[in-house]
């Protein structure tokens, strides 16, 4: 399916739970606001969008899982996603977000996946305080040119089970903090320009 949004379609389906349009070629902006849902997810994965996140999704209170990745949204995520309490997965891949990682990305305090892969994000990662959310399951910051020494404070987060920063440019040491995960269950560092040995503490990644 192509064109634009199907809002004709769409506005009337107010019981709707669970919207996908993944992997079609929908295109220009999203006019949500003329929609009223109780969705429990939305996927416009791997679509055409461009501009900005449409500020209304955030009204959709029920929503668990939001899926914006690949397409071509810009910049600014909208402080009104910050009321989705009830969201747990964060998919913006794969979108046209550069820069410093946005700061607003570390206040999702409830987000246990965050996907970021894909875009062309720089710098370090402390800055936003993603590092800080308490309830992170999954991390995925892959191809992206994030730089600098890998932050020990991700051993901090103590949910984590999925680690994935390959294809960045991060440099020097592994953490040996990194061994002090218990619950991890997979990390990759692939594609980096670390270097040193690989921490002893490593064997302590038994999960």
């Amino acid at each position: 399916m192509d064109g634009p949004f199907p809002i004709k379609e769409l506005k009337h389906l107010i019981n709707l739970e669970l919207l996908d349009l993944s992997t079609n070629r929908f295109n220009g902006s999203i006019p949500w606001r003329k929609i009223s849902m109780n969705l429990s997810l939305l996927n416009l994965w791997r679509n055409n969008f461009t501009g900005n996140i449409p500020a209304e999704i955030g009204s959709i209170s029920s929503l668990r899982g939001l899926y914006l990745g690949n397409n071509g949204f810009s910049r600014d995520i909208p402080e009104t996603l910050l009321n989705l309490s009830n969201l747990v997965l964060l998919d913006l891949s794969r979108n046209n977000f550069g820069g410093d990682i946005q700061e607003i990305l570390g206040r999702f305090t409830q987000v246990k996946y965050l996907v970021l892969h894909g875009n062309s994000y720089v710098g370090g990662i402390n800055s936003s305080n993603i590092l800080k959310l308490p309830n992170l399951s999954r991390l995925d910051l892959s191809f992206n040119n994030f730089s600098g020494r890998l932050p020990a404070e991700i051993s901090q987060i103590q949910s984590l089970k999925f680690l994935i920063l390959a294809y960045n440019k991060f440099s020097g040491d592994i953490p040996h903090d990194y061994g002090n995960m218990p619950g991890l269950q997979a990390l990759d560092l692939s594609f980096n320009r670390l270097s040193g040995s690989i921490p002893a503490s490593f064997g302590n990644l038994t999960s």
